[in-house]
């Protein structure tokens, strides 16, 4: 795995179907999206279960933990990751088409 991308999720059920949507056309065998659910009391959890089972969404997953604040789920998000590069996004980012091939351009240069 190359990339992780950590999503932390607090009641983000308004706005997360989008970027599902977004890394849905992007992600491929090199890269993994982990959603850190912070204990949403919204339906949160219910989209993103859905939307990974009903789209055969083999690299995206899904972990809940207790609410702990943002912090804390992007802690656990990196403690989770299996990439050599992680990247952390928030539930409400709004990303481009071309989001994962601009950061593997920037993998290229070899960064720290």
């Amino acid at each position: 795995m190359k990339l992780s991308i950590v999503i932390p999720c607090f009641n983000c059920s308004n706005n997360i179907i989008n970027i599902i949507d977004l890394l849905e056309q992007q992600v491929n065998s090199s890269v993994e999206v982990l959603f850190i659910n912070d204990g949403s009391t919204d339906n949160t959890v219910q989209i993103i279960s859905d939307s990974i089972e009903k789209r055969n969404l083999a690299f995206f997953h899904l972990y809940s933990f207790k609410n702990s604040g943002a912090a804390k789920a992007r802690s656990r998000g990196l403690e989770l990751s299996n990439g050599e590069y992680v990247f952390f996004l928030d539930s409400d980012d709004i990303i481009s088409k071309e989001f994962i091939n601009n950061i593997f351009s920037c993998i290229q240069k070899n960064p720290d």
